[in-house]
């Protein structure tokens, strides 16, 4: 029997588990964490394509992926397939179930998972607190049941108001919208890193737009390394007094470090000399 037959994507499994066994392997990740869905462009025949008209390619393959949200660099990547036939590849795509298999390679790590409101829900709060040791941050839409009638519904709310809640170990509370603002597009930058350098060619088959994005990803992974690895030696040379001007504007571009706005200071005269100093 084909492969073919139980596995969408058996064109392309072999290769694919074994970059995303290296992907897992590879890197320490930090302590914070991004899940989100990325999107390779797909016009060919695939019955597993997807139309997303938010992304800027609206048709293609979805790729649910892991990605650490300060050094870009992706943890884990899965395709969408849809319904497998039935066979040792058939899985659940449930929100729930994907984010938990994506979370399997750090329990216990104690990190944090920032997911956008089609993967939260609270059953899978509690699982992660509790079985994974993960602490999670997301946002919810108003039709979730776990979500109280007051947050649901705010009529009545006195204007520029706000409200927070909590229940036993998950709260609700606008001071966590800041730091989910900081996290939340890490899938999202490595899709806008990797459009900028694309190494993909047009081709309407599906399993080279898998391959592509393996690349593309692969890429940008070694680049993201290199820079955080050489980026303390970048902020010792901003302090030196000995290199060029345009030099240190340069670096401090690169280090993310704000440029001194101090005004050309008009050269004086000396009181003793009458020189000018």
């Amino acid at each position: 029997m084909k492969e073919t037959a139980f596995d969408k994507l058996a064109a392309i499994r072999a290769i694919f588990d074994i970059f995303v066994t290296n992907c897992k392997n590879g890197y320490c990740l930090s302590a914070y964490l991004t899940i989100d869905e990325m999107l390779a462009e797909l016009r060919g025949k695939c019955n597993f394509r997807q139309y997303i008209p938010s992304r800027h390619y609206k048709d293609g393959i979805k790729i649910l992926a892991m990605c650490d949200a300060k050094m870009f660099f992706t943890s884990i990547m899965e395709v969408y397939i849809g319904k497998q036939p039935d066979g040792p590849y058939k899985i659940s795509n449930s929100s729930y179930d994907v984010v938990t298999r994506l979370c399997k390679h750090i329990v216990g790590t104690g990190r944090n998972i920032t997911i956008d409101n089609w993967f939260t829900s609270l059953p899978l709060l509690k699982t992660l607190l509790s079985d994974f040791k993960l602490t999670v941050s997301g946002t919810i839409t108003k039709n979730k049941r776990e979500l109280p009638v007051e947050f649901s519904k705010p009529v009545s709310r006195p204007e520029n108001s706000s409200m927070f809640g909590f229940r036993n170990e998950c709260t609700l509370k606008p001071e966590m919208v800041t730091e989910y603002n900081k996290v939340k597009g890490g899938v999202d930058v490595i899709d806008k890193l990797v459009s900028s350098y694309d190494c993909a060619r047009n081709t309407r088959r599906w399993p080279m737009v898998i391959f592509y994005t393996m690349l593309n990803v692969a890429e940008l992974m070694p680049k993201e390394l290199a820079d955080n690895l050489i980026r303390p030696y970048l902020q010792r040379r901003v302090s030196l007094t000995n290199i060029p001007r345009s030099l240190q504007i340069r670096l401090k571009e690169v280090c993310g470090i704000e440029k001194d706005n101090q005004e050309n200071v008009v050269p004086g005269r000396c009181s003793y000399g009458k020189r000018t100093v």
